[in-house]
């Protein structure tokens, strides 16, 4: 028997570091590298001809992970995975080659047979509600939401950039940049508290997604506020900013 597994996509977990002033470094290459590159004609009108410029390569991508339960039917299989893990498909592709290479990282499964008194399967331990808030944050303009699950302890914060480099308009470099803003919570009305200060300094020519995990001290309700302390994406003398965050759907 083969399971294949729809495109679903789930947000990444990135645990909140112990100090609050914190920055992460590149990650894996994007799945896009798509460099801007661009030429400009000599002055003068003669004979000139265009270069391209030297651009940096993609570092950020998203750290994405995703928890499958696939229910069957009813009784004792022989074999859930006829292949192991090569019957296993993400998007059409094998999780394992025949030649015993894995085309995914940290790849982790458990099957039961049907039985009875079979154990229940691990990993779906967190009950998790999702709640959409897809809004731009924009420098020093606090976004805020509420969180009013008194049996929640922790909120996965998510923060969506649609790019993340700096064009120089001149010669058409495509290079890292950098964006800073902070996480914090209130408890039941109380005064905000500072969870994570950190700086995302890589590049992307894709969407990319980076989630943390923040804990929720105290009884709530809370109060959940991100600000951006970068300046906003745009054009800054010789050169644009695209360094975009949204707060994107969070857990």
């Amino acid at each position: 028997m083969d399971f294949i597994a729809p495109g679903v996509r789930q947000r990444p977990l990135r645990p909140v570091p112990a100090s609050a002033g914190t920055s992460h470094g590149p990650r894996r290459v994007a799945k896009e590298d798509r460099p801007i590159v661009a030429g400009r004609q000599l002055p003068g009108g003669g004979s000139g001809s265009s270069g391209s410029a030297s651009s940096d390569p993609n570092t950020l991508q998203s750290d994405t992970t995703a928890n499958f339960l696939f229910l069957c039917g009813e009784g004792p299989y022989q074999a859930v995975l006829a292949n192991g893990f090569q019957s296993l498909f993400l998007n059409g592709v094998p999780a394992q080659n025949p030649d015993g290479t894995f085309n995914f990282n940290g790849l982790y499964v458990a099957t039961t047979p049907g039985l009875p008194s079979q154990e229940p399967l691990p990993g779906f331990g967190d009950v998790e509600n999702t709640f959409n808030v897809g809004t731009e944050m924009l420098a020093q303009i606090p976004l805020t939401a509420e969180i009013g699950d008194l049996n929640a302890d922790r909120v996965r914060v998510t923060i969506e950039f649609p790019s993340l480099y700096i064009v120089d308009n001149n010669s058409g470099a495509a290079t890292t940049c950098s964006v800073t803003f902070q996480v914090s919570v209130a408890t039941a009305g109380g005064p905000f508290v500072t969870m994570l200060v950190t700086t995302v300094n890589d590049k992307c020519t894709s969407p990319a997604d980076l989630s943390y995990d923040i804990p929720l001290p105290g009884a709530g309700p809370w109060t959940l506020k991100l600000l951006r302390i970068s300046p906003n994406a745009g054009p800054n003398g010789n050169f644009t900013v695209n360094n975009q965050t949204f707060f994107a759907p969070t857990r």
